[in-house]
């Protein structure tokens, strides 16, 4: 009877710490326009990028323009994980794999990588 109390009471305890996280999250929406700022130590530049995330019935898809490309690239590998974005960019010279992280007051850190180059990124969310 002991145990049967015991195990009762731990998985009361944790039923109520699990809602109290779910509780404590708060919800993301991750549509709208990120500035991006990087420094690609192989071409000695900073470089300022507008990475713009659109939704269409549930699926996310991107455009990516920056000092370099102004033209932009079009996405459609974009995924999206609690506050996380993810996705991969077709550029002239080669796909992009970028992940950004997004706080809670919008600022945002993350990285990016291709063939023997990568870097990291500051910004923000801009609307």
């Amino acid at each position: 009877m002991y145990k049967l109390k015991l195990h009762s009471f731990i998985f009361l305890i944790l039923c109520i710490l699990s809602t109290n996280s779910i509780e404590g999250q708060e919800s993301f929406e991750p549509v709208g326009e990120y500035q991006l700022t990087t420094f690609i130590s192989e071409l000695g530049m900073s470089v300022s990028a507008n990475l713009e995330i659109i939704s269409n019935e549930g699926q996310y898809s991107a455009r990516l323009r920056s000092d370099i490309d102004p033209e932009g690239s079009i996405t459609s590998d974009v995924k999206i994980e609690g506050r996380e974005i993810k996705l991969g960019v077709r550029m002239p010279d080669g796909d992009i794999s970028i992940t950004l992280s997004i706080a809670s007051d919008d600022s945002l850190t993350g990285s990016w990588g291709t063939d023997g180059m990568g870097g990291t990124f500051t910004g923000r969310k801009i609307r």
